[in-house]
């Protein structure tokens, strides 16, 4: 009888005895090619990678659907059956080149959300157990993996472009790269109040946009709710400009500066073309400094 001890992926690492020794430790490269196996007799475990079987004659790794090569190639064999709707993915390319943090069940489906970069609608397209969402654009640019619980599609077809989403948990980095990646491929404006929780975490709301445009977008959010949530920090939009290339730069509209004057708040834009900047009620604008800069912001100084 023998016990097995699986790593965050599924994949076997620990391979015990009926008392509970060690038989056999095995550790992996990136794409499932084993970089330790150690073992003090003949006995070698079949399912690895992912708990997936391996392939004897081969050393290939069988997924169901179809078979991949952990070691020389590190991809799939064969295209996948599902290639036509993510074409900004290589038909070949196991987890979207991505296989430190997702799992491949069945070397079919990519699940989770679809961007559509028309309109800028965020739809759930599969639930998934995983601790991982994945945004896939219809534009061919890479797809964006997520942290579970951000996006807070509840059931197959629900559009996030009409709820807004929250980062919460001290998440509100990946909240503003999520942000940032919607509003740039769907050039859409995203607006959103970062602010603290009661135990002090780093937060984020950004408000619904599916009635935004380029250089315009709408908060559904207020700073007085946050009275209840925390301490509100500041306020963030961005301004993507549109697709032929127009605008996109960090000048506030006279609306921003309205908004800036109405509230009390650190205000910012992060444009497509010059990054961060902050501005004031009478539409100054500059690159605020790092010591003042939330240090959720801070990759989008430029």
């Amino acid at each position: 009888m023998q016990g097995v001890r699986n790593s965050h992926l599924g994949s076997a690492s620990w391979i015990t005895n009926h008392y509970g020794d060690a038989v056999q430790h095995i550790q992996y490269l990136p794409y499932g090619e084993p970089y330790v196996n150690k073992r003090p007799f003949g006995y070698s475990e079949r399912f690895l990678f992912t708990g997936k079987e391996r392939d004897e004659e081969t050393g290939y790794g069988y997924f169901g659907a179809r078979y991949m090569d952990h070691e020389l190639m590190t991809m799939w064999l064969s295209v996948d059956p599902m290639a036509d709707k993510y074409p900004g993915i290589s038909p070949y390319a196991y987890c979207a080149w991505n296989p430190v943090k997702l799992v491949d069940p069945d070397g079919r489906e990519v699940h989770d959300y679809k961007l559509n970069t028309k309109t800028g609608s965020l739809v759930l397209v599969k639930k998934t157990t995983d601790n991982f969402d994945m945004i896939i654009p219809d534009n061919g640019e890479e797809p964006l993996i997520v942290s579970k619980g951000i996006l807070n599609g509840k059931n197959v077809g629900d559009d996030v472009s009409k709820t807004g989403f929250s980062a919460t948990k001290g998440k509100q980095a990946e909240g503003i790269r999520v942000m940032v990646y919607i509003s740039f491929n769907s050039h859409r404006e995203l607006a959103a109040w970062g602010y603290d929780d009661t135990k002090g975490k780093h937060c984020l709301d950004v408000a619904s946009w599916d009635k935004n445009m380029p250089n315009k977008s709408w908060s559904s959010f207020t700073s007085g709710q946050y009275d209840k949530k925390g301490v509100r920090r500041f306020h963030v939009h961005t301004h993507p400009g549109t697709e032929d290339g127009r605008g996109g730069f960090a000048k506030p509209s006279l609306k921003d500066a309205t908004c800036a004057k109405n509230f009390m708040s650190n205000y910012y834009i992060i444009s497509k073309n010059q990054g961060l900047s902050q501005y004031d009620s009478k539409g100054k604008h500059w690159v605020p400094t790092k010591d003042k800069t939330p240090d959720s912001l801070l990759p989008y100084r430029k």
